[in-house]
C-alpha cells in the first residue's frame, strides 16, 4: 500500500502566500483527502482529451502556470500597493479631505474580504480560466470608468463589483474602483488556485516563486503609476492601468484546466467555510494579531508617499519609498522562508521577535522620517521586520488546526488581514486631521 504523503505544518513553512490573496479562496483548493481520492482513479487519456484537461504535476505545463501566476500577482498586487501614489492627486482634484480620500484606498485594499469569497465561488462554478478572464474584464471596466469620476464617493462605491452593480441599478451611478478591486481579486485567486492544482511536491517552491511577482509589482507599478499621473493626469493613469489589467486575459488563456480542478467539482460537499475554527482560541488570537498588523500595513502603503511629501521630500522621491519596500521583500522573503523552514529554527520565536521590532520601529517613525535618508532607513527596516509575517504566518496558522480545517483557517487568516487593511488608511486619515501637530513633528 502506497504511503500517504506527509502534509505536516513543517512542510508548509517555506510557503509564503501573497499578503493581498484573501485566503477564503483557498477553501476552493482540494483538501488532502479529496486530492487523494481524485488521483486514486486517474481519468483515461480519451477523457482528458475530450475535456481538454491537463494532467501535468510538478512538470511540463506546470512551469507555464507558475510563470503566469507570477504575472497575475505582479499586476494585482502592484495595483493595490501603488494606490498611495494616487492619494495626493485625488486629494487635490476633489478637495474632500483626508478621511474621505483615504476611504478610496481603504476599500480598494480591504474589499477583498467579500470579494475573496465571491472569487472562491466563481472558481468553483466557472473554473480558474473563466474566472480569471471575468476578473480581467471587470478590473479593466472599473479602472476605465474611473476616468469619469467626479468625487471620491464616485470612486469608493464601485471598489466592490456587487455593490457597484446594485448601486448603479438603484442610483444610476457608474462608480468604478470597487469594480477594479473585485476584478483583481478574482483574477488573483484564480491564478493562485491554478498553481496549487499543478504542483504537489513542489508546491512550496511554486508558491514562493509567484510571490516574487507580488514584490516585483510593488517595485515597478508605483513609479510607473506616478509617471502616468505626471504625464497624463490621474484620469489618464486610470485608462492606462485599465489597459495593463487586460493582460490578465493572457494569464487566463494560459490557465489550462487541470484534471484535479475538474474532479474536485464532483467531490465538493457544498461547505464553503467551516465555522468550528471560531472555537479555536489560539487561532482567534493569531487572527487578532493579523488584523492589527494589517492596520499598520494598510496605513503605511496608502499614506507613506503623502507623509513623506508633508515632511519635505519631493513627490518623485516619495514614490520610490514603496518600491524600496517591494525591492527589499523581493530578496528577503525567499531567505526568511528558507530560514524558517530549517528544523533548528523556531518559527514562532522569529515571528514574535519580528512583530516586536516592527512595533518599536513604528514608535520611532516620527524621528526616522524627518528627511529622505531617514525615510529610506525606515522603509528598509520595515520591509525586513515584516518579512517573517509573510513568510511564516500561514505555517503558524496551520500548526493550530487539523488538516480538515486548513481551508477554513486560511480563510480566517486572510479575512483578518483584509479587515485590518480596510481600516488602516481610514485610521491614518483620521489621525492626520485630529493629530496634525503630532504628524508634523
Amino acid at each position: 500500500m502506497a504511503q500517504k504523503p506527509n502534509y505536516t505544518a513543517r512542510n508548509y513553512l517555506s510557503v509564503s502566500l501573497p499578503n493581498l490573496v484573501l485566503g477564503a479562496s483557498l477553501v476552493s483548493l482540494p483538501r488532502e483527502e479529496q486530492a487523494e481520492d481524485s488521483l486514486a482513479e486517474p481519468p483515461s487519456k480519451n477523457e482528458l482529451e475530450g475535456l481538454a484537461l491537463c494532467d501535468h504535476v510538478d512538470s511540463g505545463w506546470s512551469w507555464v502556470i507558475m510563470v503566469t501566476g507570477t504575472l497575475a500577482l505582479f499586476i494585482a498586487n502592484g495595483f493595490c500597493y501603488s494606490c498611495g501614489v494616487l492619494y495626493l492627486p485625488l486629494l487635490e482634484a476633489f478637495g474632500e479631505g483626508e478621511v474621505m480620500t483615504s476611504l478610496v484606498g481603504s476599500i480598494l485594499l480591504g474589499q477583498g474580504i467579500v470579494s475573496a469569497f465571491i472569487a472562491s465561488i466563481l472558481c468553483d462554478k466557472l473554473g480558474c480560466r473563466k474566472a480569471c478572464a471575468l476578473g480581467a474584464v471587470v478590473a479593466a471596466a472599473g479602472l476605465g470608468a474611473s476616468f469619469f469620476a467626479t468625487s471620491c464617493a464616485f470612486l469608493i462605491v464601485t471598489y466592490s463589483a456587487v455593490a457597484g452593480i446594485f448601486l448603479s441599478l438603484i442610483n444610476d451611478q457608474h462608480n468604478t474602483q470597487l469594480f477594479s478591486g473585485a476584478g483583481l481579486v478574482i483574477s488573483y485567486q484564480a491564478a493562485t488556485i491554478s498553481v496549487a492544482h499543478y504542483f504537489h511536491e513542489r508546491r512550496p517552491f511554486a508558491m514562493a516563486f509567484i510571490q516574487v511577482g507580488s514584490s516585483l509589482g510593488q517595485v515597478v507599478v508605483a513609479p510607473l503609476t506616478h509617471y502616468f499621473v505626471d504625464e497624463y493626469t490621474w484620469r489618464g493613469a486610470m485608462l492606462l492601468l485599465s489597459a495593463i489589467s487586460l493582460h490578465l486575459l493572457v494569464v487566463a488563456a494560459l490557465l489550462r484546466p487541470h484534471r484535479t480542478e475538474h474532479f474536485q467539482k464532483q467531490l465538493k460537499n457544498g461547505v464553503l467555510f467551516d465555522f468550528t475554527v471560531l472555537k479555536n482560541v489560539p487561532l482567534l488570537l493569531l487572527t487578532l494579531n493579523v488584523v492589527l498588523l494589517n492596520v499598520v500595513l494598510g496605513l503605511l502603503f496608502f499614506h507613506l508617499p503623502a507623509y513623506a511629501v508633508f515632511s519635505g521630500t519631493s513627490i518623485h522621491k516619495a514614490s520610490l519609498l514603496l518600491s524600496l519596500i517591494g525591492f527589499t521583500g523581493l530578496f528577503a522573503k525567499p531567505l526568511f522562508g528558507a530560514a524558517m523552514n530549517h528544523p533548528d529554527v523556531d518559527q514562532c520565536t522569529v515571528y514574535s521577535m519580528s512583530q516586536t521590532l516592527t512595533g518599536v520601529l513604528m514608535t520611532l517613525s516620527p524621528i526616522l522620517m524627518a528627511d529622505f535618508s531617514g525615510q529610506m532607513i525606515f522603509v528598509l527596516l520595515f520591509a525586513i521586520y515584516t518579512t517573517p509575517y509573510f513568510a511564516g504566518i500561514v505555517a503558524i496558522f496551520l500548526q493550530h488546526v487539523s488538516t480538515k480545517h486548513h481551508g477554513a483557517a486560511l480563510g480566517l487568516l486572510q479575512c483578518g488581514g483584509g479587515l485590518g487593511i480596510l481600516f488602516g488608511p481610514f485610521i491614518g486619515g483620521t489621525f492626520r486631521i485630529n493629530m496634525t501637530p503630532v504628524f508634523n513633528t
